[in-house]
C-alpha cells in the first residue's frame, strides 16, 4: 500500500507473534453478531412465509379477498335479517284494527321496504297501507260496536240499561265502558 495511511484504534492491537488481532468485548461481541448474520441469511420468500404465514403475497390477498367477502356476506346478511325483523314489526303495529296481522302481512309483507329502519310499503307509511287495505276490504278489520249486532251503536240512543243478569255475562271491558257512557244496570 503506496501513499495511504491507516487510522489505527488504540483499543485494537496487532499481536504480531500470533498473527490475531485483539479486540475489545464490545467489539468482539458486534463481530460475533456480524457473523451469525452472515452465516445464516434468510431469502426474501422465507422470511415472508415465517411473518405473515403465506407462500407469496399473491396467495395473501387472496386469502384476504377471500376473508373480506365473507364479512361482506355475513353484514349483508345481518342487514336482511334486521330489514325484515322492522317489517315485521311494523307490519304487525299497524295491524291492530285487523282480524289477523299474520294474514295483514301475507297480503302487505312482499310490498314493504325498509329504508334505512323506515318501513314503506308502496311509499306510503305502514298505518296508512294497512287502513287503506282494511278499507277496500273491510271483512279484514275488527268488528266495531256491540258484539253480535254487525254494526256499530247508535250516537243518540242516550244511556241504556241492562238486567243485572246480561250485565254479568259482559267481559269487564265492555262492563267499564257501559258504565262509562252512562248505562244503568236494572235489577
Amino acid at each position: 500500500m503506496t501513499g495511504t495511511t491507516e487510522n489505527i484504534d488504540p483499543s485494537t492491537s496487532l499481536d504480531s507473534s500470533a498473527g490475531t488481532e485483539t479486540f475489545s468485548s464490545e467489539q468482539e461481541e458486534e463481530h460475533s453478531i456480524a457473523n451469525k448474520e452472515v452465516v445464516q441469511p434468510l431469502d426474501y420468500a422465507t422470511q415472508f412465509e415465517q411473518e405473515t404465514g403465506y407462500k407469496d403475497i399473491h396467495v395473501m390477498n387472496e386469502a384476504q379477498q377471500k376473508i373480506q367477502g365473507d364479512l361482506q356476506k355475513r353484514g349483508d346478511d345481518y342487514k336482511n335479517k334486521f330489514e325484515q325483523a322492522q317489517i315485521n314489526s311494523a307490519i304487525l303495529a299497524g295491524s291492530s284494527e285487523a282480524i289477523s296481522a299474520d294474514l295483514i302481512h301475507e297480503i302487505l309483507g312482499n310490498k314493504a321496504k325498509c329504508d334505512d329502519g323506515n318501513v314503506s310499503i308502496n311509499g306510503t307509511t305502514v298505518a296508512e297501507a294497512v287502513s287503506s287495505l282494511l278499507n277496500e276490504y273491510p271483512f279484514l278489520a275488527k268488528a266495531q260496536g256491540d258484539a253480535g249486532s254487525g254494526a256499530p251503536p247508535s250516537a243518540g240512543a242516550g244511556p241504556s240499561t241492562l238486567s243485572r243478569s246480561a250485565f254479568q255475562q259482559l267481559s269487564q271491558r265492555k262492563k267499564s265502558d257501559f258504565i262509562n257512557q252512562g248505562g244503568k244496570v236494572k235489577d
